[in-house]
């Protein structure tokens, strides 16, 4: 993670507004994984979240580590924590039984390299509670949606206005059903040496208008579950092919069967 990125964030951290839900039933995510911890037997295992943030959930397992790319995260945790990029973990091969990371990989440039990393720190049969943002949109990043029409040009207002309209449930499902086919047909033909597939985006590191505005990527669930997929890994949630096609939003769950089969030249 380049230096602009990492002032920013240890900005943000600095900041008492930033990511700064403490109390983990206040977090959107903690009934969905907890949820997840529960059902697979997570909470005595040795887990790991990636991008832990203010350690909102440090408590939630007993063997708990975290890992941010911001030092100044790590003044709220009271388990133990390292500073470093996700895609280089400072871990052993198969140091954890269970991985989560949320809301994090989209801001990490190539996430197909934390995905590598992740599997290589699991160990053989270890669970993945994956649950990044989501499609996030390039205009996130200028605050098209939450800025007054006053603050642009004609060219800004009608960025706008498509932001507006990309929103809206239907053009949401139509640019979500074109891109899974596209993937799909892509999965299909491409065999098992595709690379992972995302968007990159641009992110504004000077001025925080809006969750994502500092994403440097969009993924895509189904995709995600595709890449896993061609590792030989096994999707636990969605539970089915035609749930993971369709789904738009919450956790993918991997089981990880061979965690030290990397390959760079894929």
């Amino acid at each position: 993670m380049n230096s602009d990125a990492r002032t920013f964030y240890d900005r943000q951290y600095s900041d008492s507004t930033y990511a700064a839900v403490t109390n983990p039933q206040d977090h959107p995510f903690y009934f969905e994984l907890c949820r997840i911890l529960d059902k697979y037997g997570l909470r005595d295992k040795k887990c790991l979240e990636i991008g832990s943030g203010r350690g909102c959930f440090q408590q939630l397992v007993a063997d708990y580590t975290g890992v941010d790319c911001s030092e100044q995260a790590g003044r709220y945790l009271k388990k133990p924590f390292f500073a470093c990029d996700a895609r280089e973990l400072p871990f052993a091969d198969s140091s954890f039984e269970a991985v989560w990371t949320h809301a994090t990989v989209e801001h990490v440039p190539e996430p197909e390299r934390v995905l590598r990393e992740i599997r290589r720190v699991l160990k053989p049969d270890g669970i993945l509670i994956f649950r990044p943002a989501w499609h996030c949109p390039s205009y996130a990043a200028g605050g098209y949606p939450v800025r007054p029409f006053s603050d642009f040009n004609w060219r800004g207002k009608l960025v706008k206005v498509y932001a507006h309209l990309h929103r809206t449930a239907p053009c949401r499902a139509l640019a979500l059903l074109r891109l899974r086919f596209i993937l799909l047909g892509r999965h299909l033909l491409g065999g098992r040496n595709l690379p992972y597939r995302y968007t990159r985006l641009r992110p504004n590191y000077e001025q925080y208008w809006m969750p994502d505005s500092d994403a440097v990527a969009s993924l895509d669930q189904w995709e995600t579950v595709l890449w896993f997929h061609r590792q030989g890994d096994e999707c636990l949630e969605p539970p089915n092919w035609l749930a993971r096609f369709f789904q738009y939003r919450g956790a993918v769950v991997l089981r990880i069967k061979n965690p030290g089969e990397n390959h760079p030249d894929r």
